[in-house]
């Protein structure tokens, strides 16, 4: 299953968690790093400017989303909208988990406090309800997250996942 969830729900949290979910990290395959911002924290480096763009996107992500979907129960991706489109022609079925339209303030907190920087919280800041209603106005199965919940909240109650205590 190919999850495509909105900046801070829980995606990177998951796929810490399970060993049968992995976060595909989309910046990962975008950009090529310098070596300098190589070892700058994840969450810091994204929205940065100083990288370059890799010539391999975005093919380069949509094979690591298949190669990932044969060893993975569920692939967490971002919502990029190219990628979403390529999916679409592709027909590679996707789920999209997106926030309430109304929970932009608690959603830039989110992104304060994991530790995103300026560009990256102005940047969901700025385009927040841009993406929400481009996200809804597709026919794509949706979730839509009320305050307070995370992504796997409602994988759980949903029925996608089963939480298990071994982590597995």
């Amino acid at each position: 299953m190919i999850i495509s969830g909105f900046a801070v729900i829980g995606k990177t949290y998951l796929g810490n968690k399970y060993k049968d979910i992995i976060d595909l990290e989309s910046s990962d395959y975008k950009w090529v790093s310098s070596d300098e911002l190589n070892g700058m924290d994840r969450e810091k480096r994204k929205g940065l400017t100083e990288r370059l763009f890799n010539p391999d996107w975005p093919e380069n992500y949509i094979n690591a989303i298949l190669e990932a979907e044969k060893k993975y129960k569920i692939v967490l991706i971002s919502q990029s909208i190219e990628i979403l489109a390529e999916l679409r022609l592709r027909r590679i079925p996707f789920i999209v988990v997106i926030p309430d339209i109304n929970l932009k303030e608690e959603y830039i907190a989110r992104c304060r406090k994991r530790g995103n920087n300026e560009v990256f919280i102005g940047f969901i800041s700025d385009y927040y309800e841009y993406f929400i209603n481009k996200l809804m106005s597709k026919d794509d199965p949706k979730v839509i997250l009320k305050s307070g919940e995370y992504l796997e909240d409602v994988l759980i109650k949903e029925g996608y996942y089963k939480e298990r205590e071994d982590g597995l």
